[in-house]
This record gives structure tokens, sequence and C-alpha cells, in this order.
């Protein structure tokens, strides 16, 4: 290998790995950044719509406390209002009860098959729904038939019961948790084309690297 070759191996070299690394870099901060604003923007929203859903049934219960054994029937009231309650077109709320067992979804046959999350095929949906269960509130990622997604979700018990601008001391408990859910693609997509970016920049430096070489060693 000549040194006029080594020279030019060299500078490319330099020119490479400083690109990549800042490219990578810049990916990763690019997409750490856009989660966190996700997070926030979906822990506000899922607070709205457990505060609306409470509000909504306290009342309805009140009337007609037989309703609080039929879980059915219930979530089925709140069903359309929710749909005005995503952050995107492909984000979407859904309901499980505390065994697991999906009480409102967009996809309305895992309501109507009275589907588990607890017995899905799809490890990350039950992992994700015990968390639900468990926890009183939370962020995850999961990934379902339709790909992954962030999610944030709240029990029933910790919205508040709001009748006007006052709010109302509840008196019925449902032993539910509302998940936010929103397709990662939809966050991460500015991050990815930042990242494809830099390596098209490296394309085109590689691309003139090489003419340049052709024409110094004409």
């Amino acid at each position: 290998m000549g040194v006029k070759t080594k020279s030019f191996i060299f500078i490319f070299l330099i020119l490479l790995i400083p690109t990549t690394i800042i490219g990578i870099f810049s990916y990763l901060e690019a997409k750490n950044g856009l989660q966190y604003l996700a997070k926030q923007q979906m822990d506000i929203q899922i607070k709205n719509v457990v505060d609306k859903i409470r509000s909504k049934l306290e009342f309805v219960i009140r009337g007609e406390p037989e309703l609080l054994i039929n879980e059915d029937v219930l979530s089925g009231m709140v069903e359309d209002e929710l749909t005005k309650f995503g952050i995107s077109k492909k984000s979407y709320i859904f309901i499980i009860n505390n065994k697991g067992r999906v009480l409102l979804h967009p996809k309305r046959e895992k309501k109507l098959k009275r589907e588990n999350f607890l017995k899905s095929d799809i490890k990350s949906v039950v992992e994700i729904s015990k968390k639900m269960i468990e926890e009183d509130s939370g962020f995850g990622i999961f990934k379902d038939e339709d790909g992954e997604k962030f999610l944030s979700f709240l029990k029933y018990n910790k919205g508040e019961v709001l009748s006007g601008s006052s709010l109302i001391q509840p008196k019925y408990n449902l032993e539910w948790s509302i998940g936010l859910a929103l397709p990662t693609n939809e966050v991460l997509i500015a991050a990815k084309k930042n990242f494809f970016n830099i390596f098209n920049n490296i394309y085109i430096e590689s691309y003139y690297f090489y003419n340049f070489r052709i024409l110094f060693y004409k």
C-alpha cells in the first residue's frame, strides 16, 4: 500500500469516525429527550382521562348503585368520550380490570371476546398488564401485535371527582387501570431522521473522497 493511499485512508477515517460518534450520540440524546417529553405529555393526559371517567361514573353509580357490579355497562358509558383524549391519530385509551380482562379497547373484539391481557401469548403484554394491576401509576414500553408502544397508566381510584369547578369526595371505587398507548415510532421519528441524516452525510463524504482520490492519482 502506497503512501498516498495510506494518507487518503487516514484522512477518510478522520472524517468518518468523529461523524459516526457524533451521529450516535445525537440520536441517543434526541431519543431520550423525545421520550421524556412524550412521558410528560402522556402522564398529564392520562390524569385528565381518569378524572373524566371517575367524575362521570361516580354520579351514575350514585344514582344506580347496582351498576357497580356491571363493568361492561359502566365502561360502555365512557367509550365514546374517550376517543377525544388521544394525543395523536394512532394513540388510544384502553381499560383493564384487576383480573386483566379488557373492558375497553379501540379493537372492540378484544372487549367482546372478554380478552384477558394476563393470558396473552405476547410476553410484553402480560408484563405491562401485571404492572398496571400492581402499581397505582406508571410509564413503560410494551410491544403487541401492532408494534412497540409507550404506555402511561393510572388506577381509577387515583382520579378525582369533579362537579363543575369543585372537587367532591368519591364514594365508590372500581378496580380498573386505565392506559394511554402511543406508538413509539410516532415519537422517535425525528430522532431517527437525524440519525439517517448523519449517515447520509457519511455517504456523501465517502463519495466525494473517492472522486477526489481518483483526481489526485490522475
